[in-house]
């Protein structure tokens, strides 16, 4: 994103789970904060699902080629694909959730007339929301209500009556 938002964050990673679409996102500083995110993910992925992550799939950047990154998956087997450069198509399912929450963030934003620096809080709350819609693939959701205490309207209209005695 060209704006930053208050907290100084510039970008956004999305991590997708491939066999159930469930996506996690961080809001970076820099790109180089990928290979951190990287090693959150997979622990995150190993402890939930109780399942080890076996391969990652990555665009050509740079941000995804680090030296840490590289050393982590070596040190844990995890193989390591890429992209060739500019075929998008072939990481298609990453591309269109990043669309979707970028989409989803813009007119949040839009509704509510907020400026552009609160991207990162829209583009956190669309991820929120797509994650506790059911579907038939994401199985902590099953046989249970979708947990939206979280969340909130970006946008009411309040009015204080102030009577005069």
């Amino acid at each position: 994103m060209r704006t930053s938002t208050f907290s100084g964050m510039r970008y956004f990673g999305t991590f997708i789970d491939d066999y159930s679409h469930f996506t996690r996102v961080y809001l970076l500083q820099n790109k180089s904060e990928v290979a951190n995110k990287f090693a959150d993910i997979v622990a995150f992925a190993e402890t939930q699902t109780g399942n080890v992550v076996k391969a990652i799939l990555c665009d050509n950047g740079g941000e995804y080629k680090s030296s840490e990154k590289t050393k982590l998956f070596l040190r844990r087997g995890i193989e390591q694909n890429f992209t060739p450069p500019y075929t998008p198509q072939l990481n298609g399912v990453a591309e269109r959730m990043n669309r979707t929450l970028v989409e989803c963030a813009r007119c949040t934003l839009e509704q509510a007339k907020l400026p552009k620096t609160y991207w990162g809080e829209a583009v956190m709350t669309a991820n929120f929301l797509r994650t506790q819609c059911p579907t038939r693939s994401i199985p902590f959701n099953h046989h249970t209500k979708p947990g939206l205490e979280g969340s909130w309207c970006w946008q009411t209209q309040n009015y204080l009556v102030v009577m005069l005695l």
